[in-house]
């Protein structure tokens, strides 16, 4: 598939750009950084002063969605040294960049030049950050909406739109999709240039024509409005609900009462803070994904009822060094410790399945995801 890239070199020794070209092609990572070496063998493309044969002295590219960097490997997913091999972001992202000296018809021309190569644009984020399978955290954006479901994605599979005006149009077409999952999985959507290089040069456009700038400025305001708009739906916690009772032991109603605050504050999917009224608990695992209780999960929650008097509303499986474990997030009968439990470092009791004995009560730390919690600490 053919796309449209920006192209911009710079020099790196003082960060200044030396040009910005544009190049359609369907080619994508190393292709495409041979592609734009290639032409400057016939036209100044990177703006070196003159045409030759380039030898930037880089040991690989990095690569994100299918566009190149030389230097900024900040949101790369792999690092292609030939058109068929490349390793993986894990293991790019432990060194630092080195941008060596780059040659024209084999001269040394004194320029650290860097090449960066991508779609430019804006994407629309969700607010939440996603898990993949090995438990590496990223930061969520859309990629579809489709006729059956949406799908969500790290920045690198995000679909690109050309200016805000084309975010707009999208939203205002599937406004409801968007509201659903705002009701439903507490997302808070915003939108954001493609990357720190693009958002300079839109920057740096857009301070020298007044014209273009207010009437972007325009359109930024009426998005803002309108995820504003679909943002502010997401279910609150009620004025009644916000108090904490002045007496220090709570009943079990004011503690149910409190558990669905908290789902509520800390995103979990609405329809299992609904199944909480009929004392219906879940699970979440790989990445907040839910589950229904296992006889593990189930023998935690028994231990917050039965031992400390707790009011059970979620549990948390894991994987640790010293044994599978199932964190269970609770409300305290005394309500002193209400405020302190509200924040994203909550007591759990922390059920060790493999090992019983290791057991114990903790504050762990916590951050929503897929509709469900991922435990980071």
């Amino acid at each position: 598939m053919m796309k449209n890239y920006m192209v911009v070199s710079k020099d790196m020794s003082d960060g200044r750009t030396l040009k910005i070209s544009s190049l359609k092609t369907a080619n994508e990572g190393y292709r495409l950084f041979m592609e734009i070496l290639k032409k400057q063998e016939s036209e100044d493309f990177l703006g070196l002063g003159k045409t030759g044969v380039v030898d930037t002295q880089t040991d690989g590219v990095y690569v994100n969605a299918g566009g190149i960097s030389t230097f900024d490997n900040s949101h790369a997913t792999s690092k292609e040294t030939s058109p068929n091999s490349m390793v993986i972001y894990g293991d790019i992202n432990k060194k630092d960049t080195e941008v060596k000296e780059v040659l024209l018809d084999g001269v040394n021309t004194g320029i650290r030049l860097g090449i960066s190569a991508f779609v430019p644009g804006f994407v629309i984020a969700t607010g939440k950050e996603g898990f993949n399978i090995l438990g590496a955290r990223y930061t969520s954006f859309l990629n579809k909406i489709t006729s059956r479901n949406i799908k969500t994605c790290a920045k690198s599979g995000a679909t690109v739109f050309k200016d805000p005006a084309a975010i707009k149009k999208y939203v205002e077409s599937h406004r409801d999709v968007f509201s659903f999952c705002v009701r439903n999985y507490s997302y808070h959507w915003y939108c954001e240039p493609v990357n720190d290089i693009y958002k300079q040069i839109l920057d740096e456009g857009l301070a020298s024509d007044e014209k273009k700038n207010k009437k972007y400025v325009q359109t930024m305001n009426e998005l803002e409005t309108l995820f504003s708009e679909i943002n502010d739906i997401l279910p609150t916690v009620s004025d009644a609900d916000d108090g904490i009772p002045e007496d220090e032991t709570a009943t079990p109603v004011q503690q149910k009462s409190e558990a669905v605050r908290r789902m509520k504050e800390f995103g979990l999917y609405a329809p299992v803070i609904r199944d909480l009224d009929r004392d219906k608990l879940y699970m979440s695992e790989a990445g907040g994904i839910l589950y229904d209780l296992n006889d593990d999960a189930q023998a935690a929650a028994q231990i917050v009822k039965d031992d400390f008097d707790g009011f059970p509303y979620h549990i948390i499986r894991s994987y640790t060094d010293f044994g599978e474990c199932y964190s269970v997030l609770f409300v305290s009968k005394y309500t002193e410790e209400w405020e302190e439990d509200r924040s994203r470092t909550p007591m759990a009791y922390v059920y060790n399945a493999t090992h019983k004995e290791y057991s114990e009560l903790g504050h762990i730390g916590i951050v929503p995801a897929n509709g469900g919690l991922v435990r980071t600490d």
